[in-house]
């Protein structure tokens, strides 16, 4: 009996934290969630789901998503993914959570530095 309370407080402890953990990493990624929901509201869901979700961190994020536009851009919709800026390395565990929630999937496919972003972004800009 003893060994059944301890066991039934356990389970109720470990799925309160990830309860916890999981509301903690959608409210503070709100304001990636609206942005990404605004730029694919016209992309059909299958085909948003399907996407690459690329995540991507460094120090030229302005560089890469505020090209054409003076306002902050958080989300670019590429032909080949959907590449999402995130500013602080320590976001990344946050908003991996919080895209896993948004896509109902695993975590982001990639994760890119800004070399490489730079590279990727620019040839799904030109095709």
């Amino acid at each position: 009996m003893p060994c059944t309370i301890v066991i039934v407080l356990l389970a109720v402890a470990s799925i309160a934290w990830r309860t916890h953990r999981l509301s903690r990493a959608h409210a503070h990624s709100a304001q990636v969630l609206k942005a990404l929901g605004a730029a694919t509201v016209d992309i059909p869901v299958d085909l948003r789901t399907r996407m690459p979700l690329v995540l991507v961190t460094g120090d030229a994020l302005p560089l890469l998503f505020n090209r054409t536009t003076g306002e902050q851009r958080l989300v670019f919709i590429g032909d080949g993914a959907i590449w999402l800026r995130v500013d602080r390395v320590q976001e990344l565990p946050h908003i991996a959570l919080a895209m896993r929630q948004w896509r109902d999937k695993p975590a982001p496919m990639r994760l890119v530095s800004r070399a490489r972003a730079c590279r990727d972004m620019s040839r799904s800009i030109s095709a």
